[in-house]
């Protein structure tokens, strides 16, 4: 035999043997790769709102409840996914335009707010904005922050 014919043999034996050593095999579904084990984070929808009170008079949006709008806007603008909801009761038809306004002038996108009014008997006088922001959390580091005294509460 000529020596390139063995020296492709060894090679090819060679090749073999790695390739079957990066096989692993599973025993069964206890042994199969469970992703929540490995990588334990979660991410759950978490509906962030804010109540103003409001008694029908514009001028009751004042210069705090601006600042609040500001500090809903920017996080919406920064976690916020989908649309911004801004809600008031029946006889105060005009208060979620106000505000949608100033969501608007804060650089909320017009499209990304829904404007209306809440049916709910007995609904107290308040302006309502909601909107959903994904929260990742980690329930293994969660329990160890709880237990440490380094956490504060």
């Amino acid at each position: 035999m000529m020596p390139i014919s063995k020296f492709l043999r060894a090679m090819g034996a060679l090749a073999v043997l790695s390739l079957s050593a990066c096989q692993m095999a599973t025993n069964g579904p206890n042994e199969s790769f469970d992703e929540r084990t490995r990588f334990p984070v979660n991410v759950q929808p978490k509906m962030m709102t804010l109540l103003l009170p409001y008694d029908g008079n514009p001028a009751s949006i004042d210069q705090n409840a601006s600042t609040q709008i500001a500090r809903f806007a920017a996080d919406y603008l920064d976690h916020g996914s989908g649309a911004i909801a801004v809600s008031a009761p029946r006889r105060f038809r005009d208060a979620p335009d106000d505000v949608a306004a100033r969501l608007v002038d804060l650089g909320v996108p017009h499209d990304r707010i829904l404007i209306g009014n809440q049916d709910e008997p007995g609904a107290n006088d308040s302006i309502k904005l909601t909107y959903i922001r994904y929260v990742a959390e980690n329930a293994r580091l969660r329990q160890l922050a709880s237990r440490s005294w380094l956490y504060a509460q």
